[in-house]
C-alpha cells in the first residue's frame, strides 16, 4: 500500500471511528484498510482492491462489488445483503457470521476460511 493509500485507508478509519458514513470509490485501492464496522451500504466498489481488508461487521448492505479483489478479506459479521459481487475474487475471504441474502432467503454464514 503506498503513502497515498495508507492515507485514504486512514481516513476512511477516522470517519468510521466518528459514526460517519464511510464514502467509498469506484477502483480504489483499500488493500489492507481497517474498515471494521464501517458503513459501506450501496457504495460503488467495483473493481476495488479489498484484498486482504478487514471488513469484519460491516454495513454492506446494497454494495456494489462487482470485479472487486477480496482474496484474504475479512467479512466476518458483515452485512452483505443485497450486496453484488459478480465476479469479485472471495478466495481465502473469511465470511463467517456474514449476513447474506440468497434469493428471498436470509441466512448468516457459519462457515470459517
Amino acid at each position: 500500500m503506498n503513502n497515498n493509500d495508507y492515507n485514504k485507508a486512514k481516513k476512511y478509519s477516522e470517519l468510521r471511528k466518528a459514526g460517519k458514513y464511510v464514502e467509498a470509490k469506484k477502483y480504489a485501492n483499500l488493500s489492507d484498510a481497517d474498515l471494521i464496522g464501517a458503513n459501506l451500504s450501496d457504495a460503488d466498489l467495483s473493481g476495488a482492491n479489498l484484498s486482504e481488508a478487514n471488513l469484519s461487521g460491516a454495513n454492506l448492505i446494497g454494495a456494489n462489488l462487482i470485479d472487486a479483489d477480496l482474496i484474504g478479506a475479512d467479512l466476518s459479521s458483515a452485512d452483505l445483503t443485497r450486496a453484488d459481487f459478480g465476479e469479485a475474487n472471495l478466495s481465502g475471504a473469511n465470511l463467517s457470521g456474514a449476513i447474506v441474502n440468497i434469493g428471498n432467503v436470509y441466512r448468516r454464514i457459519e462457515a470459517s476460511r
